[in-house]
């Protein structure tokens, strides 16, 4: 229609080549999740990731989400068929294909309930089995209310004992925090 070939690149190479393009764009966590939702469906696909990326069809994306909707929440799976939306979106935009398969594949209603905090008995049952520096961590996330990343990364720095508090800067969001340190915490820290 433009007078010029269209290119041929198969699935790998553009999911590849997409993601390296987003390196500079996206804060680290989003582009490490990228790839994870890109390895996945790379990995569904198999041998057929080595084929051109004009042979994946809406048909292909719904079978992915529903494969992955089999072993992760509703909401994982939506974020990684996004992904996937804009993955096809930018090799639309490149000439690369005429129609995004993705757009055509409804996302998953949320399911209210799915997540619930652990109960007592769960807690202590998780305490009683892990090591030392898991303990640490499971009573940080549940008196500090942080994601695991935060915890894991915390050092004595961020531990005032004079002051009673733990301060740090999440990596999400980069708000500087600073947290009360509930007396059952302080007494596992000292």
């Amino acid at each position: 229609a433009t007078g010029e070939p269209m290119q041929a690149v198969t699935v790998r190479r553009y999911c590849e080549e997409w993601l390296e393009r987003r390196r500079p764009e996206v804060a680290y966590t989003s582009h490490l999740f990228y790839a994870q939702s890109l390895g996945d469906f790379l990995e569904w696909l198999g041998e057929r990731a080595e084929k051109d990326i004009r042979t994946v069809t809406s048909r292909d994306i719904l079978a992915f989400r529903n494969a992955t909707a089999a072993r992760v929440s509703a909401k994982t799976v939506n974020h990684s068929l996004k992904t996937m939306r804009m993955v096809f979106k930018s090799a639309k935009r490149d000439g690369i294909i005429l129609e995004n398969p993705a757009e055509l594949v409804d996302t998953l209603p949320n399911q209210p309930g799915a997540r619930r905090p652990f109960t007592e008995p769960e807690l202590r049952a998780l305490l009683s089995v892990a090591d030392p520096e898991w303990q640490s961590m499971i009573l940080f996330g549940l008196y500090t209310g942080q994601r695991l990343r935060d915890v894991a990364t915390l050092t004595w720095q961020n531990v005032d004992l004079v002051r009673g508090e733990v301060r740090l800067v999440t990596s999400k969001t980069g708000r500087r925090q600073i947290v009360p340190m509930h007396p059952a915490l302080r007494r596992h820290v000292e």
